[in-house]
Parts: structure tokens; C-alpha cells; sequence
């Protein structure tokens, strides 16, 4: 086991562990390391790092004078499909650094600057489906509020209309319409389920009972009670689950 003690550098630093084991801590958050996983560092932001176990961790660090880099924060990234282009860019700085040909050093610049991009492009990434995960999960819970969604992107550090570009963009549908589908699939599990008066049911999905209403019939092309008086659950007869995936 290797610990290093919780530090700061005026310069950036990038670790790369290739093949390892640990935890370490940056800026009071905690992440398991493991093979294929790193971490981009800021300036004076304190980490710290405990290693189980390692054969291969490459660290680089460097300083932006003109402050051009691609980064607003701290990065921890797991192993990705952009790894090993990640890990081979290093090597080629490290290659660099030992042969020292004409030029080298304008080279490494161009190779660092490539493998910030890079991270910053995986980072968007991940960031971008944490939220829709996030949202999702907010959603299925919350399907029965009335959500404020710029609100609720707002807190995620991001504007309602970049939510909804994202959103559909991993989802393939509208977060209002993911929503309904929420509300609409939770509906007929509580008609099914339960014997709950239509009303309670509208109350529960979110809806007054007229709008719930004429939403389920307008999805269903049936009204609440008639899709409960169609159920037979003696035969055990499986609901089937719809997800429209209308325009807004």
C-alpha cells in the first residue's frame, strides 16, 4: 500500500492509472480508483491518493500561461472507449520528453492540448447523461408534483433548454412527454392494482380528475373506467407497458 499525503500544486496535474487499485480523494469527494481510470487536477486544489496496488500510473503536469484550458474543474473519468487513445497520447509525451527531437517541446504542448480536449469531451459526455439519469430518477419519484423543470435543471448547472436538447438527445423523447408516460404507466398500475377511486388516481398521477381523464383516454383511446372495468386479473392477465413517443 502507497499513500500520498493530501497536497496542492500551482500547476495541473494529470494522473493516469493505468493499472491500479485505491481510492483517492480530490476536493473532499471520494473515487475508487481502478485500471484504466484518471484524474485532471486543477491548481491548488487538494488531493490526496491511497493505492492498494500498482504496476503503471503515468502523472503529467503542466501550466496553462495564457489560461486556455478546456477544463472548469476537477475531472475524474472511469475506464471509457476513449481510454486507450488517452493513454496512448501520454505515452507519446513521455516518448517526446526522453528523445527530445527539434522542437519537442512545441509538440508536447500540442499533445497535451489534445488530451484535454479529449477528457473535456468525455467529461461533457458523462456529465450530460448524469443529469439525464439524475432527472430520470427525479421523475419516477416525483411524477406526482408539479415539477419545475427550469428549476430542476437550474440546480444541475445547466438551462432548461440545454436539459431538453440532452434529454432527447440520450432519451430519444421529450422530458414532458417522458413525464407523461410516467404518469400514464403509473395511472394504469394503480387502476389495475389498486381500488382507488379515479379521482384519488388523477391526485396521485399529478392531474385534476378531468384532465386525467381526457389524457388517458386521448393515450389509451379508453377512459379510466373503462380500462379497469376491461381488466380480468383472475387470468393474471400482464398489463402492457406504453411509451409514446410524441412531439411535445
Amino acid at each position: 500500500m502507497h499513500y500520498v499525503l493530501p497536497q496542492k500544486h500551482s500547476d495541473f496535474e494529470i494522473v493516469y492509472y493505468r493499472e491500479a487499485e485505491g481510492v483517492t480523494t480530490i476536493n473532499q469527494d471520494t473515487y475508487e480508483i481502478a485500471s484504466d481510470c484518471l484524474a485532471v487536477i486543477p491548481p491548488n486544489v487538494e488531493h490526496d491518493e491511497l493505492l492498494y496496488w500498482s504496476k503503471r500510473v503515468l502523472y503529467c503536469r503542466f501550466s496553462s500561461s495564457d489560461g486556455s484550458v478546456p477544463l472548469s474543474g476537477y475531472v475524474f473519468l472511469t475506464k471509457n472507449r476513449y481510454s486507450q487513445d488517452i493513454y496512448g497520447i501520454l505515452n507519446r509525451i513521455i516518448e517526446e520528453n526522453i528523445s527530445r527531437p527539434p522542437r519537442y517541446e512545441e509538440y508536447i504542448d500540442l499533445l497535451v492540448r489534445q488530451i484535454l480536449l479529449e477528457i473535456d469531451r468525455v467529461s461533457d459526455k458523462k456529465k450530460c447523461l448524469d443529469v439525464v439519469a439524475r432527472i430520470t430518477e427525479y421523475i419516477q419519484n416525483a411524477y406526482g408534483e408539479n415539477i419545475d423543470f427550469e428549476r430542476l435543471s437550474e440546480s444541475y448547472g445547466y438551462s432548461l433548454s440545454r436539459v431538453r436538447h440532452i434529454f432527447r438527445q440520450e432519451k430519444n423523447i421529450s422530458i414532458y412527454q417522458y413525464l407523461i408516460n410516467v404518469r400514464m404507466n403509473e395511472a394504469k398500475r394503480y387502476l389495475k392494482s389498486t381500488s382507488l377511486s379515479v379521482r384519488e388516481i388523477a391526485r396521485r398521477c399529478g392531474y385534476k380528475e378531468s384532465n386525467f381523464v381526457t389524457m388517458f383516454n386521448r393515450r389509451f383511446g379508453i377512459t379510466p373506467h373503462q380500462y379497469r372495468m376491461r381488466l380480468n386479473p383472475g387470468e393474471g392477465e400482464q398489463d402492457v407497458v406504453i411509451f409514446s413517443k410524441d412531439t411535445e
